[in-house]
């Protein structure tokens, strides 16, 4: 994926036990989410911040997270406990 590769980082949320961020280039935006609980964690992204609008689909590429909709400029990632998950846009 050329944009974890080459693409410009975005951060899009964080607390003491998630991280989640986007790499972006000009053909692709991929993201990334870190959840170090023992426990499932939703976290909800703003998708002005890497220009996503409603009715984008985010489809899980690395993972067992399921994929996510863009609704009302957001979207709810529903990540997995102590694991790493990546989605890519459609």
């Amino acid at each position: 994926h050329s944009a974890l590769r080459d693409g410009k980082l975005i951060d899009l949320f964080y607390d003491d036990d998630a991280y989640v961020f986007a790499r972006q280039d000009k053909n692709e935006t991929v993201i990334v989410a870190f959840n170090r609980l023992g426990q499932e964690k939703n976290v909800t992204i703003p998708a002005s911040a890497t220009g996503l609008r409603d009715g984008i689909d985010l489809a899980a590429l690395i993972g067992p997270a399921a994929g996510a909709h863009v609704v009302n400029g957001q979207a709810t990632l529903t990540i997995p406990g102590k694991t790493a998950s990546a989605f890519n846009v459609r």
